[in-house]
């Protein structure tokens, strides 16, 4: 069970939460009043988490990750569709299901460990992530480390997904995580079923491995690769696009340029929330732009000109599709790199041909 320390009461909920912290969470006066009267906190919990009880009501606030964990059991009272030993009632017999605690607790035999829990709603059915580390697999090799490989278990038990585990990356600078999207790379693995079967799962935990093998070169390229002031711009209107796309994304699919410029601080987007993250290479572009996205805060005027700051993307199903739409586009950057480094090359060939 998780333990709790009891806060003093705040006068302003808010103001407490900013001592530990909680920079990017957003309470506003109605829900300051309603829980100021009794705040706990889990102790082991970093500051970027935190659990308010109010009247038997767990509200929690936690990172876009999920909420830090070292075991499931610290999630059961508000993370139910974890532990569901059924399908949602309304699903036929012909559907298949798979618990995400059989599946945890098959990886965790294989020495991988929980380290954060999200999900969406309150049912026992919706979709909700685990997220997973390794400690033998450390972190990938020439960065420390700063990028610790992960694995996340992505299921739901009423027939809208199906279980997956995704590969993705916790940067402990950042306490952000991705969620790699490579194209011609197994980056997700689905399930047909959880068998007996140990070598099963012990195969496809040797694949993982294998492809964590390939991401350090990948990366390294990605840090090889400059981006221009226009190019950086242009992966950030692109980011705000697949973030809301019912907002900037006609009929046609075009991409409302003007009201992304109009409506959204580029110029802050692009700012470093810390120093290690300045650099003009795609790999820190990227990731200041994921942050940012993910974890939102940065400044946007409404339609009809009232200032605002946006909202963290935590419910499972948009937190990973973004984080795949976001890698993607970074690949985009760094094939359209690749191939302007071809012609310049091929420019250079056919000069000094002409020369001799």
């Amino acid at each position: 069970m998780m333990v709790f320390r009891t806060l003093p009461e705040p006068e302003n909920l808010g103001d407490e939460l900013t001592k530990l912290r909680f920079s990017k969470v957003s309470i506003t006066p109605a829900m300051s009043q309603l829980v100021a009267s009794r705040i706990r906190i889990p102790v082991e919990a970093p500051a970027s988490s935190c659990v308010i009880e109010f009247q038997n009501i767990l509200i929690v606030l936690s990172t876009p990750s999920g909420f830090p964990i070292k075991s499931l059991e610290e999630v059961k009272d508000f993370y139910p569709a974890i532990f569901s030993v059924a399908p949602h009632p309304e699903r036929t017999d012909r559907y298949s299901f798979l618990s995400t605690e059989e599946i945890v607790k098959r990886m965790e035999a294989f020495d991988w460990k929980v380290s954060h829990a999200s999900q969406s709603g309150k049912s026992n059915f919706g979709r909700h992530l685990v997220r997973m580390t390794n400690e033998q697999l450390e972190g990938l090799p020439d960065f420390g480390d700063e990028i610790i490989p992960q694995i996340i278990v992505d299921n739901s038990h009423d027939g809208y997904t199906q279980a997956e585990i995704h590969l993705g990356l916790y940067r402990v600078i950042s306490a952000t995580g991705l969620i790699i999207s490579i194209p011609g790379m197994h980056t997700s693995f689905r399930f047909k079923h959880v068998g007996a079967n140990p070598e099963e799962f012990s195969d496809l935990l040797g694949k993982i491995a294998e492809c964590y093998k390939n991401m350090m070169p990948h990366i390294g390229e990605m840090m090889k690769v400059e981006l221009t002031n226009e190019e950086k711009e242009d992966f950030i209107i692109r980011a705000i696009a697949a973030r809301e796309p019912w907002k900037f994304v006609d009929e046609d699919d075009n991409i409302k340029i003007n009201k992304i410029k109009r409506l959204n601080n580029l110029e802050e987007i692009l700012t470093p929330e810390r120093n290690e993250d300045s650099g003009n290479d795609l790999w820190s572009v990227f990731n200041v732009i994921q942050e940012k996205m993910i974890d939102g805060g940065y400044s946007r005027i409404s339609d009809k000109g009232r200032k605002s700051k946006t909202r963290t993307i935590a419910i499972p199903s948009r937190n990973v599709d973004l984080n795949k739409k976001l890698w993607e586009l970074a690949e985009h950057y760094l094939e359209t790199k690749k191939e302007e480094v071809k012609e310049e090359v091929k420019e250079e060939e056919i000069k000094e041909f002409q020369w001799l």
